[in-house]
């Protein structure tokens, strides 16, 4: 059994409206009713309601939380009333005070969409009941819409948060790609050294002619190419040249291009060599054309890696012949990881 208390436990905070032409009921509930609900508007007929709920919500912004009314009153029935209310606030919850001749009226009501009944005369119990059945029913209803707000600020949270993730992922994404960029600049550059200090040393031998070691770099790449990759490389280093007096040509990029594609073209046509010669292909394109930035500085770094690329490579390529399939697989995929790099590169796509 329902107690008040528990009943004034979901009435405390409701405001409520009732709709009563008798005034001698309306007096007797008010009394009670004040005592449960935090507020209680009263109207003698189903006009005077209307009119009261219409002023709530341009008072308050809101309708009463619940509304009681009577079914025959003078000017506008309890039916009509409700109708009408139905047609501001769709989910309004009302109860319907009937007498038992009033029977007829019932399934109009259920039609129009109440939530439940008091039947005159009114019990203490019988009230207390179905005040706390409609009133469970108004807090159930706030408590699921509450957590669907929760949930939807939760998503709209998480969803700000996965952005701000994903965007922290890409700079450190491209962070990294700058950097491994930046490293094979600097691996290339660490074999250049090398190699120059190896002709410096041996240069500097007992019993050979004292040389400059930039007189004999300079020598080895004046020499006439003898191989496709030595082509590529005296192309590459023409083209720096030229960077650095402001003056490329397509033509100069056409050569590299087509020395790219002869030594595509000069690989063994087997199933092992085609990812290579794809990739390699696609780079002799890609270069066929200028470069996309238009900053000197960022194309100079372009030149740089793809000539530390080259020079690396060339290194990689005298290894073909010692390494079995799986190594020659691996080394290929990873060429054409580093070739997909240079032409996003070249593309200003990175």
């Amino acid at each position: 059994m329902i107690t008040a208390k528990e009943l004034y436990a979901n009435t405390k905070n409701l405001d409520l409206l009732f709709v009563e032409d008798d005034e001698q009921l309306r007096v007797q509930m008010s009394d009670i009713l004040n005592d449960l609900f935090h507020t209680v508007a009263l109207a003698e007929n189903g006009q005077a309601g209307l009119e009261k709920y219409e002023q709530r919500i341009k008072d308050e912004g809101k309708p009463y939380d619940l509304i009681i009314t009577d079914i025959n009153m003078p000017i506008m029935n309890g039916i009509e009333m409700t109708s009408a209310i139905y047609k501001i606030a769709s989910k309004q919850p009302v109860l319907v005070i009937s007498a038992h001749n009033e029977s007829d009226y019932l399934i109009q009501l259920l039609d129009v969409g109440v939530n439940g009944f008091l039947i005159k005369p009114l019990k203490h119990q019988a009230l207390i009941n179905t005040l706390y059945q409609a009133t469970q029913a108004i807090i159930n209803e706030r408590l699921v819409i509450s957590h669907y707000k929760k949930i939807e600020q939760l998503n709209t949270e998480l969803s700000l948060q996965r952005e701000q993730l994903k965007q922290s992922n890409d700079e450190l994404y491209h962070k990294n790609l700058a950097l491994e960029k930046s490293m094979r600049i600097i691996e290339g550059m660490h074999h250049k050294n090398q190699l120059y200090r190896n002709i410096n040393i041996s240069a500097a031998t007992p019993g050979l002619p004292s040389v400059r070691q930039q007189d004999i770099v300079k020598t080895h790449l004046d020499e006439a190419p003898s191989s496709p990759l030595e082509e590529i490389e005296q192309h590459i280093n023409d083209i720096c040249k030229k960077y650095d007096t402001n003056n490329t040509d397509n033509l100069s990029l056409n050569k590299l291009s087509k020395a790219v594609q002869n030594y595509a073209e000069s690989l063994p046509r087997e199933q092992l060599y085609a990812s290579l010669l794809a990739s390699l292909s696609k780079l002799s394109r890609t270069i066929n054309e200028h470069p996309k930035c238009t900053h000197v500085e960022e194309n100079r770094r372009i030149f740089s890696m793809l000539e530390s690329f080259f020079f690396i490579y060339s290194r990689w390529e005298k290894e073909w012949n010692t390494i079995d399939t799986g190594r020659f697989t691996a080394f290929s995929h990873s060429i054409s990881e580093e070739i997909d790099v240079l032409i996003d590169v070249w593309q200003c796509e990175s």
